[in-house]
C-alpha cells in the first residue's frame, strides 16, 4: 500500500485551528490550538497532543508542518453566558 502524501504548509499558509498537523523533523503530531505571525513573516504553530495521558503543547515553524487534512476537533462555540431570558418577576407583596 503506498504511503499517503500530505501537503506541506508554505510560508504564506494560515494554519487552521482544530486541524491535525505533523512536524517533519520530530514526527510530533497534534491539533493546532494557536499560531503566531511575526512581523518578518515567520509563523509559529502551537500543536497540542496527549502524551502518556497528559496534554503537551509544542511550537513549530509552519513550513515544517504537514497538513494531515484530518479535522480532528470540530470547533463549536461553547456556551459562555450571553443573552438569556429575563428572570421571572415576583408578585407584589400583599398585606395579611
Amino acid at each position: 500500500m503506498p504511503a499517503k502524501k500530505y501537503r506541506q504548509l508554505s510560508v504564506n499558509d494560515t494554519p487552521v485551528m482544530g486541524r491535525k498537523y505533523k512536524d517533519i523533523i520530530t514526527g510530533f503530531q497534534g491539533v493546532c490550538t494557536g499560531y503566531t505571525k511575526f512581523i518578518y513573516g515567520c509563523t509559529r504553530v502551537m500543536l497540542e497532543s496527549l502524551v502518556e495521558g497528559k496534554p503537551e503543547t509544542y511550537s513549530f515553524d509552519a513550513p515544517g508542518l504537514l497538513d494531515l487534512e484530518d479535522p480532528m476537533v470540530k470547533a463549536e462555540p461553547a456556551r459562555t453566558g450571553g443573552p438569556r431570558l429575563a428572570p421571572a418577576r415576583r408578585s407584589a407583596p400583599t398585606r395579611r
